[in-house]
This record gives structure tokens, C-alpha cells and sequence, in this order.
């Protein structure tokens, strides 16, 4: 983490400014002692140690003891906290439980599964391939909630190819309270009173709510439908994408305990 970082969120807080801040939680010191932000991420890219060092290609020889470490301070955190699980396929989609194993220690608030893009750098390691379709990532992430029973799986984002997940104590009276008040965050964070994430909830869209069923290609044929392309032209688009599509909208179920 950069040196000035709570300088920063300091700043951004005086002036009302959210702060969603994501680290791979190698500096367990500073997460200890990070000034409190609208809401802090730590990713979790592997379930054993072995295999966060194929993905992340750490820097520190101590990589798995830190972030174990950062997990243990996550879980101290009064504001609101969130694992973030970037899924590949054919990579570190396996072990459920281990990695349920690893959430409990953080203990977040929210659970976010969402499939890795093929952007960036990550394009000279790995494949188009090894981005999972939404459709697996709703399969991993059922495999995942049945090891976490604080948890339930809350909404998703087609596009984003993401499910959430939060505690079940975020659903008050029947309805789910998973969004931001930032108009309140921004007088607690500034009050200089102690607070936790309870004090900001908003509740969240009924709109919003629960996994629709629908998947990766059928999110991309409506938006092609609505841009005017023809029946051929998607079906050429889409060929790739429907030879690899290995689960049905009901999700069923895959083995999540085999070896890449």
C-alpha cells in the first residue's frame, strides 16, 4: 500500500468523497491501521498456498503468512468489509471449502464471486478461455454458501458476471439492507465518533434481489438484439461462447474438488 494512503482517505473523507479501497493484503500492518474508508476489499485469489503463488506471483517469500494476517485484521474492522474472489476458470475455481475456510477468518461483511476479465497484463499469462461464464460462477458460488452458513447469496450482475453474498443479519425484517447510505457515511466518518457498518445501511432494491437464471450468452443476444444484429451474424458471434457453455441456466452441479 502506498505510504500516505490514510492521508489520502482522510482527505477524500474531509470532502465527501467514497473510498472503496481493494488490496491483495501483503501489507498486514497498514490494513491494521488503515484510516476507515466506505468500504475495504481484500482479494482472495486461491485457496491454499500453493496456488496463490501460481496466480499472484507474490513479492514476499512470507506471502501466505500475510495474508493470513491481513484476514485476522479484516476481521476487526468496524466499517464495512468485503472478500473479493476473482475466479478462473480451469484455475482456482475448486476447494469451496477451503476457501470458505479463509472467509470465516476475514469474517466480511459481503462476499463477492466474480469472474477474472482478460485484460490487462493478465492477457500475456492466461487465456479467453479461462474467463468463466456467469452461469459458473452462480455453480461455484452455491458450492461456496453451502460451507458458509452465515451467508446467503443476494444478487448479481450479468455483465459483471458477479454474485454477492452478506450476512444474514443484513436482512432486517425480511428485507435486505446491503446498500450504502453515503449521505450518512460521510457525517459518521466525520463526526471522529466510533461507528460501524450497521449506521450506514440502506436498503436494498427488491429489483435488485435474487439470481434471475439467466446467463452469459443470453445477456449478449438481448444486447444484440437491441443493437439490430442479425440472427446469422449472432450466431457466429456467439458460436465460441455456446461450445463452452458446460452448465445449463439451472446450474447444475460440477466437481469442484478436481485438480488443475
Amino acid at each position: 500500500m502506498y505510504p500516505k494512503i490514510n492521508e489520502a482517505i482522510k482527505e477524500f473523507n474531509k470532502k465527501g468523497i467514497s473510498t472503496f479501497l481493494v488490496t491483495n493484503a501483503q501489507y498486514p500492518e497498514q490494513v491494521r491501521d488503515l484510516a476507515p474508508t466506505t468500504q475495504l476489499y481484500i482479494s482472495l485469489d486461491a485457496p491454499n498456498k500453493k496456488l496463490l503463488k501460481e496466480i499472484d506471483l507474490p513479492l514476499f517469500d512470507d506471502y501466505w503468512e500475510r495474508l493470513n494476517q491481513s484476514l485476522d485484521h479484516l476481521a476487526k474492522k468496524q466499517q464495512r468489509t468485503c472478500i473479493r474472489l476473482t475466479l478462473i476458470k480451469d484455475l482456482n475455481m475448486q476447494d469451496p471449502e477451503e476457501y470458505a475456510k479463509m472467509i470465516k477468518r476475514g469474517d466480511p461483511d459481503f462476499i463477492e464471486a466474480k469472474a477474472y476479465m482478460w485484460i490487462g497484463a493478465s492477457v500475456k499469462r492466461l487465456e479467453k478461455s479461462n474467463m468463466p461464464m456467469h452461469e459458473e460462477v452462480i455453480t461455484f458460488t452455491k458450492q461456496l454458501v453451502k460451507h458458509l452458513d452465515e451467508y446467503e447469496i443476494v444478487s448479481e450482475h450479468i455483465p459483471s458476471r458477479v454474485v454477492m453474498l452478506a450476512k444474514k443479519k443484513f436482512n432486517i425484517n425480511g428485507e435486505w439492507h446491503t446498500w450504502i447510505d453515503f449521505e450518512k457515511y460521510d457525517k459518521l466518518v466525520n463526526s471522529k465518533k466510533p461507528f460501524t457498518t450497521n449506521d450506514y445501511l440502506k436498503k436494498t432494491p427488491i429489483n435488485l434481489l435474487g439470481i434471475s437464471g439467466k446467463g452469459t450468452i443470453e445477456h449478449y443476444k438481448l444486447r444484440a438484439d437491441k443493437m439490430g444484429v442479425s440472427p446469422e451474424e449472432q450466431r457466429k458471434m456467439f458460436k465460441d461462447l455456446e461450445e463452452r457453455a458446460k452448465v445449463d441456466e439451472n446450474t447444475k452441479e460440477i466437481d469442484f474438488h478436481q485438480n488443475h
